[in-house]
């Protein structure tokens, strides 16, 4: 052993103490108007599932996936809230109650019809209401893109994987505070 032994050891856990310590919160007098925290510790899951593939004037399936792995005594009722663009139809079981089962576990499917080429956002938000009277949500958001893609401001590229996955290549200015 060397004599860097005993500062390398000391910066170790001096890295894990501060890895492990509890992030601040931003105080809700310093958030953004209409802002949300995301809590990621809840013990939620929610996601938008395409059944085909979408398309102009055609319904397309899509499904909502709920898992919740909250003690079923804490639970007085669950739903899913949908948030869709105007022009689009809402499906027939828009706010349907008790939507997990014994088992935490739910899903549901509604049916979307695209009426133009253009980028649409569709939102389903899980919401579950305690016993104790709070609620706690986590939303899911599919982007669906129909016609050419119109890539965001400075984007100048993409890398692809064989596998189809990638990354967005921007172009911009680094500004410091």
């Amino acid at each position: 052993m060397t004599n860097k032994a005993p500062a390398v050891i000391a910066l170790l856990i001096a890295s894990a103490a501060l890895w492990g310590a509890p992030q601040a919160a931003v105080p809700a007098a310093q958030r953004p108007s209409g802002s949300t925290r995301c809590d990621v510790s809840l013990p939620m899951f929610v996601e938008i599932v395409p059944l085909g593939e979408p398309a102009v004037g055609r319904a397309t399936r899509f499904e909502v996936r709920a898992e919740s792995r909250i003690d079923p005594d804490l639970v007085r009722r669950s739903w899913i809230e949908y948030q869709l663009p105007a022009r689009l139809r809402r499906p027939a079981d828009a706010g349907r109650r008790d939507l997990l089962g014994a088992d935490g576990r739910g899903r549901t499917e509604m049916d979307l019809v695209f009426p133009a080429e253009d980028r649409y956002e569709i939102r389903a938000r899980l919401v579950v209401e305690l016993t104790n009277g709070k609620t706690i949500s986590q939303t899911a958001i599919r982007w669906v893109e129909l016609g050419p893609e119109r890539p965001p401001e400075g984007m100048i590229g993409r890398i692809v994987n064989p596998d189809g996955t990638g990354v967005r290549v921007y172009s911009g200015v680094t500004v410091r505070n």
